[in-house]
């Protein structure tokens, strides 16, 4: 059943603003109060505006003080990154600097130099007295549109015209770059709301980011043809719009370099590039001596976005702006819960890989490179692979990892010769070829109890003991590595279960083990087995829990007893969960207090009550749930 009640809104009030997307907002807001279950479908849309929306709520919550206020911000904010001085017609585009400080006053034209950033609010003049309310992403709807009037001075006295009401990038077209004054080029201006700010970015069209681990040196070909100049040193992660001289040039030649290498042999021409867009550009760096490492390999990919031409709302063939992004050309990417010792192709050192890390193979040539990977010290042994990656790897592959002991016992079957299969995907993005090494099964042994797994190969097994809380990696042998997967389970000294599937992510089932004592008594161990996925969508995790669960929620120590086994009484610790193993048929236990030998009759588990026991004690009784 659903109530609806209307919330409405001052249709007034709501013509007096303008969103920045030009979406007013909605005349009427409907909250439904519903009692029985809802689908709401929403689009994808609503989910990126939703996202904006709760990070820059959480950004500002975490940046505020406790018991103060945030200063208001600008309404603008202009930042420089052209290379060139930049002249604010502050007059004509209706703006002026911090209102109340003496710089504001009289100011008609401001000079803001390369790198530099300036706050802009509007002028006395333009501003309305009828606001009714302050808004974070709103604006006062005007007749004539906002304009930043602005110019290049070193130039062109040319004045240009950036539109502020509407979210986007423009290309304006400038003469006069260089060393020599002669190349022709364009600027572009970018409008972002972000808060309660509209930042203002004048740049040029090229921008270039640093997607290695590593730092990355850009340079440009001068006007000279024989000369190179640095631009900056990028740090990992980096991105940064190249100042119009570097962009702008007769060759459009940019080379990249990373410490202690040469510039590449191979420079990258992005003039053009909208032309074919999906063209990825090798890159190669030589080792400066005395350093004798292979080559620096990598690769630059470009992402070309159509733009709109100068104050106009259409697009042309030239008003585009280009990110380039250099990045590894071969990575491995550690998928499995241990870390990974990995010697790359052409290197001595051996390098660690955390779980979850990933290891850029920088010296990598597909076709003509050996990796080599180790996984030490699980289950007592090292466990070791070697393989030749081809130009054109396999996207599903398995990779076999041999074992050899370190000391102790062997606690897989098949003493040195015990192998594990691992499974490798690999996939292409930008450019970059990503190796992920997973394991399809990671084993999770919450029951309390020493746990036996068996697979399709009848003599080998895994021993997973109560004290291991890290997952088993368990997988099969590689011509059913990708088949339908069932296996076994052993508790303790039980006989197999039956076999259950492995693949079925998002179930629960029962796995039922059973065992006899010397006395020839039965003993059922059933285990509770829940499938899910890992985010990596590669490996399942299936855990093993106890069906049945004792919970001590008393504050003093219990003392549990099967009913039908007259055995030893089992301490349960007040607060504490522990898994409930049944001994016969019935499913029934007594219970006591510690300080009492008075037990409760037997109590059932096997189906769903609630009752409260008498006691002939002083404690009177016990509830059992």
């Amino acid at each position: 059943s659903v109530s609806p009640s209307i919330v409405s809104i001052d249709r007034d009030l709501a013509q007096d603003f303008e969103r920045v997307d030009a979406v007013l907002p909605p005349v009427f807001s409907v909250k439904l109060d519903v009692q029985d279950p809802l689908e709401v479908m929403v689009s994808r849309s609503f989910l990126g505006v939703w996202e904006t929306l709760s990070s820059s709520y959480l950004a500002a919550y975490r940046s505020t003080e406790v018991g103060g206020t945030l200063p208001p911000l600008p309404p603008y904010s202009f930042t420089n990154c052209t290379g060139y001085s930049v002249l604010i017609d502050l007059h004509h585009s209706k703006l002026q600097l911090e209102p109340g400080s003496w710089r504001s006053t009289g100011t008609r034209e401001v000079v803001v130099e390369t790198g530099a950033e300036v706050a802009l609010y509007a002028s006395p003049s333009t501003s309305s007295t009828s606001h009714r309310r302050q808004a974070s992403l709103v604006l006062q709807q005007t007749e004539q549109r906002a304009l930043l009037h602005f110019k290049l001075p070193s130039l062109s006295d040319t004045v240009l015209k950036v539109p502020l009401h509407r979210a986007c990038k423009r290309y304006y077209c400038v003469r006069g770059i260089g060393e020599m004054m002669k190349q022709e080029g364009g600027v572009v201006a970018s409008v972002e709301p972000r808060s309660t700010t509209r930042l203002i970015t004048l740049s040029s069209c090229l921008k270039v980011s640093n997607c290695l681990k590593h730092k990355l040196e850009v340079y440009f070909m001068r006007e000279r043809g024989n000369e190179v100049e640095r631009i900056k040193e990028l740090e990992p992660g980096e991105s940064t719009h190249l100042p119009l001289k570097a962009v702008h040039t007769p060759t459009a030649e940019l080379f990249f370099c990373v410490p202690g290498y040469y510039l590449s042999k191979d420079p990258l021409v992005w003039r053009g590039l909208q032309n074919d867009p999906q063209k990825l550009h090798p890159l190669t760096c030589v080792p400066k001596p005395p350093s004798h490492h292979a080559a620096e390999v990598m690769q630059a990919s470009c992402e070309v976005e159509q733009i709109l031409w100068d104050s106009s709302s259409r697009r042309a063939l030239d008003s585009i702006e280009v990110v380039v992004e250099v990045r590894p050309k071969v990575q491995l990417q550690n998928l499995l819960p241990f870390p990974l010792v990995v010697t790359p192709p052409n290197c001595v050192d051996k390098s660690m890989v955390p779980p979850g890390a990933v290891l850029e193979l920088s010296h990598a040539q597909l076709g003509a490179m050996y990796l080599e990977v180790e996984l030490l010290s699980y289950y007592g042994r090292n466990w070791k692979c070697g393989r030749s990656i081809e130009s054109v790897p396999a996207i599903l592959d398995v990779w076999t990892f041999q074992g050899s002991p370190e000391s102790g016992t062997y606690t897989y079957a098949g003493g040195a010769t015990s192998t594990l299969e691992l499974g490798v995907h690999t996939t292409s993005f930008r450019g970059t070829m990503t190796m992920a090494l997973y394991c399809p099964f990671w084993m999770v042994n919450k029951t309390g109890l020493d746990l036996t797994y068996r697979g399709d190969v009848p003599n080998t097994y895994i021993c997973h003991s109560r004290s291991n809380s890290n997952p088993v990696l368990f997988s099969f042998k590689s011509k059913a590595f990708f088949g339908k997967k069932k296996a076994s389970v052993r508790a303790e000294d039980s006989d197999w279960s039956d076999k259950f599937a492995l693949d079925a992510v998002g179930s629960n089932g029962i796995v039922t083990c059973r065992s006899r004592d010397n006395t020839g008594k039965e003993r059922v161990f059933q285990l509770n087995v829940s499938i899910s996925l890992s985010a990596n969508g590669l490996t399942k995790i299936v855990v093993f829990t106890p069906f049945y669960k004792v919970v001590n929620n008393t504050q003093q120590r219990l003392l549990l007893q099967h009913h039908e086994h007259q055995r030893s009484w089992k301490v349960l610790q007040p607060g504490v969960c522990e898994g409930l193993w049944a001994d016969g048929a019935t499913r029934s236990v007594r219970v006591r207090y510690e300080d009492s030998d008075v037990p409760t009759a037997p109590i059932a588990y096997n189906f769903l009550h609630s009752t409260l026991f008498r006691l002939d004690d002083h404690h009177g009784g016990l509830l059992a749930k």
